[in-house]
């Protein structure tokens, strides 16, 4: 479950990145998510179709979908923590950084918000 992880950065951090001037990757990662969901979408229509289709076509499609979105994650998250996250540290000042805690816990956590921040 990673999409209030992509919430997060959509709603609290891109944005903040953009106002700052950091725009390339803000762009490429929000990219990514989408690409992200589509194929996460794609898999879980087809777990729908498991009866219905022929067994090889299925389980191509499973094989395809798992493995861009195993492949594709890992590098998302390289590019997280070698790139986001470090240029974000140098950008925002610390009062900034609370802003973005405040909205990264309204948003929540995944695959679990920790009871800290639940209201």
């Amino acid at each position: 479950d990673t999409e209030s992880h992509h919430q997060r950065e959509e709603q609290a951090l891109f944005p903040r990145l953009e106002k700052a001037g950091v725009t390339g990757p803000p762009r490429v990662m929000r990219l990514e998510h989408e690409e992200l969901r589509a194929r996460k979408h794609r898999l879980a229509e087809l777990l729908l179709e498991v009866e219905e289709m022929d067994f090889k076509k299925w389980s191509a499609g499973v094989i395809e979908a798992g493995d861009y979105i195993a492949e594709s994650l890992a590098a998302h998250i390289g590019k997280e923590d070698n790139v986001l996250y470090p240029m974000a540290m140098r950008v925002f000042q610390p009062e900034e950084w609370a802003k973005v805690q405040q909205e990264f816990d309204r948003i929540g956590y995944c695959p679990f918000t920790p009871k800290a921040v639940r209201k």
